[in-house]
């Protein structure tokens, strides 16, 4: 009996992979088709905002959602967008000045935080 060659697309198993007996393939670059793009944002999701909110209705669960995606797309800064959000890749909007002024927002807000924190002290640690 001959064994027939399959794609097998799964999100753990790494064990099977260093055993050889599974050869690994990585989305988008190895296949066409992936959907693990979506499943990043999914899982943001859960464990950003659903996972800590108290949900008992779907109407609850439906504004939570919109409001995460809302926040997603137009507020929060995305690293792999060189700090835009896709609102502003998506309309043109972002320009190497608002890059600018992002980095220097980030610079000037860790020095307010870092001068914040060394300014209160626990009562325990010396000061």
């Amino acid at each position: 009996m001959k064994l027939e060659k399959i794609q097998l697309a799964m999100v753990a198993g790494s064990s099977l992979v260093n055993s050889g007996k599974v050869i690994r393939t990585i989305a988008q670059i190895d296949v066409e088709f992936s959907n693990s793009m979506i499943e990043a944002l999914f899982r943001s999701l859960k464990h950003h905002w659903l996972f800590r909110m108290h949900l008992n209705s779907k109407d609850n669960v439906q504004q939570a959602v919109d409001q995460y995606l809302d926040e997603y797309n137009n507020r929060i800064h995305h690293h792999a967008l060189n700090g835009a959000t896709p609102f502003e890749i998506f309309f043109g909007i972002w320009t190497s000045e608002s890059q600018s002024d992002l980095y220097t927002a980030t610079i000037v807000a860790r020095a307010v935080r870092a001068e914040f924190n060394l300014s209160v002290s626990c009562g325990f640690c010396p000061t």
